[in-house]
Formats: structure tokens, C-alpha cells, sequence
């Protein structure tokens, strides 16, 4: 690579504001493609810009740089977490370390340069070793500095500095070459020369990339990538050093656009290993471009026309040979790692909820045995009883506990009348079509969504119907599929379900059920699907709902039951 040096132009001012139009605008694209944590990109291209312009028109510009990025870095703190002091802090430290990786870069390319000649392929190998070391600079003071403004987390340190330092390498890596390629004066001569070749390059090697990213099959995707090293390396040894950069350029954005929209071989299920993988893949295009160019192409090779040593090729096929394995192997990795992670969580998931409704299930028998053992329970006596559970900390995502009635329509009228003398309105609903009804007498916790609940008719509803028949065919616990909650009527209905027990006074079986009953029904239990599942599943955060009663039921061989169904809505996945 060249190093510019001279005495100041007149056209500095120029040059400065040209340079800090190019950092800001670089920085505004590269904030349309920024991960959530550090606002990292896959390559910020101002530290390429920025690099580009001092190495072309030297010490005139960290004025510029150092400008653009305190701009940037305000710009970015009002955005997340406000101006404070210690924001401010921040992008002062962050600024700092910016421009001292730039001028570090600057610094020992220019010893590189000055210790070799420039048409030795170590120049390359210097080149990636100084930015390297140089964005790892950047990355580590701009990681801690986030950190110590409570902006980042601690334990998001490591992938916070390092999304950085792959992002300030590969804008150097691929921006910088790129910029330096179409300001110099021989390159710019040779494009003139032969321009018709240039272009016809660059349209196959834009085309390759959308064929490539757009209609590659699912089984040909994990290495068609490769095949635009293709024209990176026949542009890089044929045609020099803006051709290579361009489409090592073209083929970079194509794979930058479609890793960022979830999409290619690149993209997997975690976001710190996608980046990796691609910035991987971005390294191993320009590194490929900058070794045949150093040696084989443009100003780069020796005046008197002799081709380049064996030796740099050589260097350059076991580099890539170990980089698309060392790929594989970490794309391999990570996968197997996710899904393993994945597994384990799932495995824990159903532990957890097959202890948890195997306390539901014991929550419903002894609700059916309180009223075994009583001739009559009041709704005072139900509330205690439930009080006692502490059902919001017990028993997480139940809503209530509840109790509902067999109801012949001969015992209609007295049992409206023995609960309108503790609720004036209480009424049944909807009116029933046929009977017996099954109506929600009690639920408790009480309070305002509980009592929208009370005197539903649950044989309305053909999903709680399809539980209670076989809970009251055999005696046991059921369970229904998800259903809308009658609760929430008058909000966005939430998907929930119902756990039912059939219980009956002085009979013991259903078979041997006396003429009268005192009092006959299922001990139940409704439940938000969302709550109960994210208390099953706390390490995952997941939503869940559940809301639990106790439901009167007929017995076997008893009148059918027969339900309405309100269509629940789907939750957003």
C-alpha cells in the first residue's frame, strides 16, 4: 500500500471537510446496520475512511477524524441512554482511542513501508498485522469505556470488544485498500487503459453475487461463497488493485446484506457467531485480493515485467485452505453448541412443568376433597380455604380456584336464589340452550376479573365440554386444549386452559349417585397458557396464563353436555 507524504496542499480545508463528510456519512450507513449491543456493525467503515485519508494526505486529518468521531459518539449516546456526564465521558474515551488506532495503523505502516520494498509480499503481512493490532486497540478501550458508563453490561465486555475489533478490521481490511486503490495515480492509469475489462469484471462478479445469494439451492449454500474468490483472484493477478478491491467490495456487500436480513450461510442462530463467521469470510476476500496483488499485479510489481514468485501463491492457497476449514469447523461448532443448549433447555422446560401440573393436580383434588367433607361450603369458607394456598407464589400463572354447579333445570330457581342472596345479580350466561348447565358459582382469589367469571355456564363452550366428558366419565383430572378466558372478555383475549375434577357429595362413585344430590361438580383449574409456561420456564422468560375453578359435572351416563366456543386469539410468534 502507498503511503502519501508531502508538505501541506493548499487545498487542505477541502480535504479536511471531504474527510469528515466521508466519515459521517460511513457512519450513518453503518448505523442502519448496527447490532443491538455496542452499535456494532460488521465493518465500520469511518476507521477505513479515516485510515484511507490519513495515509493519503497524512497528519492533516486527525483534526477531521477526531471530529467526526466525538460526533458520532454524542450522537450515539443522546440516542441510547442521554447526555450524562458520564456518557459524555464516554464518547470523549471512545474518541481518544479512535484516533489513537487510526494514528497507531498510520504509524506502523509507514515503518513497514520504509523497511521493505514495496513490491514485497511482506508489505501485505505488515499491513494485516498493524491493523490488526490497531483495531484491537480500539476495541478494548471501547468496550471498557461502555462498560464503565453502565451503558454495556460486564459480562458483554468480550463480545462487545470484540464485534468491535472485527469491525474496525474489516473496514480497514476492505475500505482502506479500496479507497487507497482509486486515488492512485497508477492504478487510475491502468483503469483508463483498459476500462472495458475492468467493467466487464465487475458486472460478472455482481452478477455472480446475486445468483450466488439469491438462487444458490439450500444444499449448495455453505460454500457457493467461496466461488466469488474466483473473480476477486482472477481481478487481483489480471487486472490490479481496483479491480480486486472493487469486487472484493461487491461480493463483501452481498454478503453483508444477507447475513443482517437472517438469511445465507452465514446467518445462524446466535448473532455473535454470525458475525464471526462472516467477517471471517469478508477477511479471507480481502487478505486474498491484497497478497496477488502485491505480487502479481499493478504498481505493486517490479518495473521490469517479471511475473511474481511461486511462493506468495503458495502462501495464499494454504491460507485459504485454512480459513474455509477453520470456518466450517467454527460454523459446525457453534451449531452443534446451540442445539445442544437448546436441548438442554427444553429437557429442563418439561421437568418443570410436569412438576408444576403435577401440583395443579394435587391443588384439584384437595379441592374436591374440602367439599367431600363438608354437606355444604359457603363462599366465605371457599375464599379462606383458597387464601391459604397463596396461589400467586404456590402456584404461578393460576388465576383462581374455583367451583362451579351441576344445575338441573328443575333446581333452576332455587339455586338463583340461593346465590342472589350473596350477589343480587347473579344470573347465568349465557342462557343455557339445553340442560343441565355447569355454572361458575365460585372463584377465588376474588377481585374484579375473577367475578367476570361467575355464573358462566362452562357446557356453553365446547372446548371446556370435550374436558369435562371424560373427566366425568371416569372420575379423574381434565385438562382442556387452549381456550380464550371468559376473564378477558372486555381486553385481547389470552390463551389459556382449564384443568377439571369431578366431585360429588355422599356418593362415592358416580354409578351409586343418590335421586337428590346436595351438591354435585368438578373441581377445576383455568390457567393463562403464557404464565404457567414462564413459570415452568423462568430461564427463558417465556409468557404464560392459566386460571383454575372448580366445575360441577354430570355423571357417567348422566344428560349431555353441550358447549359454545368464543375463538380465541393467536398469540404474535
Amino acid at each position: 500500500m502507498k503511503i502519501r507524504t508531502g508538505p501541506l496542499t493548499a487545498a487542505a480545508a477541502g480535504k479536511a471537510l471531504l474527510c469528515l463528510a466521508g466519515y459521517l456519512l460511513g457512519a450513518a450507513a453503518c448505523l442502519a446496520l448496527a447490532v443491538p449491543n455496542g452499535n456494532s456493525s460488521p465493518l465500520w467503515l469511518p476507521t477505513g475512511i479515516a485510515l484511507a485519508a490519513l495515509l493519503r494526505w497524512r497528519r492533516q486529518m486527525l483534526i477531521p477524524i477526531a471530529a467526526g468521531s466525538l460526533l458520532v459518539n454524542l450522537y450515539l449516546m443522546a440516542r441510547g441512554a442521554g447526555l450524562t456526564q458520564g456518557a459524555i465521558a464516554a464518547a470523549c474515551a471512545i474518541t481518544i482511542a479512535n484516533l489513537l488506532a487510526v494514528v497507531l495503523a498510520y504509524w506502523l505502516i509507514r515503518h513497514c513501508g520504509r523497511a521493505l520494498r514495496r513490491h514485497n509480499p511482506l508489505v501485505v503481512y505488515g499491513y494485516l498485522l498493524a491493523v490488526t493490532v490497531a483495531a484491537a486497540v480500539s476495541g478494548a478501550a471501547g468496550g471498557i469505556a461502555l462498560v464503565a458508563a453502565d451503558i454495556v453490561a460486564a459480562a458483554d465486555l468480550v463480545q462487545v470488544a470484540t464485534l468491535w475489533w472485527l469491525g474496525d478490521l474489516m473496514a480497514m481490511l476492505l475500505v482502506t485498500p479500496l479507497l487507497a486503490a482509486w486515488t492512485a495515480a497508477p492504478e487510475l492509469r491502468r483503469l483508463r487503459r483498459h476500462w472495458l475489462g475492468h467493467g466487464a469484471v465487475w458486472l460478472a462478479a455482481a452478477v455472480a453475487t446475486v445468483a450466488i445469494y439469491r438462487w444458490s439451492p439450500p444444499a449448495w449454500a455453505a460454500w457457493t461463497p467461496f466461488l466469488l474468490l474466483v473473480p476477486v483472484l482472477w481481478a487481483a493477478f489480471a487486472q490490479g488493485a481496483i479491480a480486486s478491491t472493487t469486487v472484493a467490495a461487491l461480493a463483501a456487500g452481498g454478503a453483508v446484506w444477507v447475513t443482517l436480513a437472517g438469511n445465507g450461510p452465514f446467518a445462524t442462530r446466535d448473532q455473535f457467531h454470525s458475525l464471526l463467521a462472516l467477517d471471517m469470510y469478508l477477511a479471507l476476500l480481502a487478505i486474498a485480493g491484497m497478497v496477488l496483488t502485491n505480487t502479481a499485479a499493478g504498481h505493486f510489481r517490479d518495473t521490469d515485467g517479471s511475473r511474481p514468485g511461486r511462493w506468495p501463491v503458495v502462501t495464499l492457497a494454504l491460507c485459504l485452505a485454512i480459513t474455509v476449514a477453520a470456518w466450517h469447523g467454527i460454523a459446525a461448532w457453534s451449531e452443534r453448541r446451540i442445539v445442544e443448549q437448546f436441548r438442554a433447555v427444553v429437557n429442563d422446560a418439561w421437568q418443570q412443568m410436569d412438576y408444576r401440573i403435577g401440583n395443579y393436580r394435587r391443588m384439584l383434588t384437595a379441592g374436591r376433597a374440602f367439599f367431600d367433607a363438608s354437606d355444604d361450603v359457603s363462599a366465605a369458607e371457599w375464599r379462606a380455604y383458597v387464601g391459604d394456598f397463596d396461589l400467586e407464589q404456590a402456584f404461578p400463572g393460576t388465576l383462581g380456584l374455583g367451583y362451579a354447579t351441576w344445575v338441573p333445570e328443575h333446581e333452576r330457581a332455587a339455586f338463583l336464589a340461593r346465590q342472589r342472596m350473596e350477589r343480587p345479580g347473579f344470573h347465568i350466561w349465557p342462557e343455557p340452550a339445553a340442560w343441565p348447565a355447569v355454572v361458575a358459582t365460585y372463584l377465588a382469589p376474588v377481585n374484579a376479573r375473577n367475578e367476570r367469571a361467575i355464573g358462566f355456564n362452562l357446557l356453553s363452550d365446547p372446548v371446556r365440554r370435550a374436558a369435562l366428558e371424560p373427566a366425568i366419565a371416569h372420575g379423574g383430572i381434565g385438562s382442556t386444549a387452549a381456550l380464550a378466558l371468559v376473564q378477558d372478555l372486555d381486553r385481547p383475549a389470552q390463551l389459556g386452559f382449564l384443568m377439571f375434577v369431578p366431585c360429588i357429595a355422599r356418593a362415592r362413585t358416580w354409578a351409586r349417585r343418590p335421586a337428590a344430590w346436595r351438591h354435585c361438580g368438578a373441581s377445576s383449574t383455568a390457567r393463562s397458557a403464557s404464565a404457567t409456561w414462564s413459570a415452568a420456564c423462568s430461564a427463558t422468560a417465556v409468557p404464560s396464563h392459566c386460571e383454575s375453578m372448580t366445575c360441577t359435572a354430570a355423571p357417567a351416563g348422566g344428560p349431555s353436555t353441550t358447549a359454545h366456543h368464543r375463538p380465541a386469539r393467536r398469540p404474535a410468534t
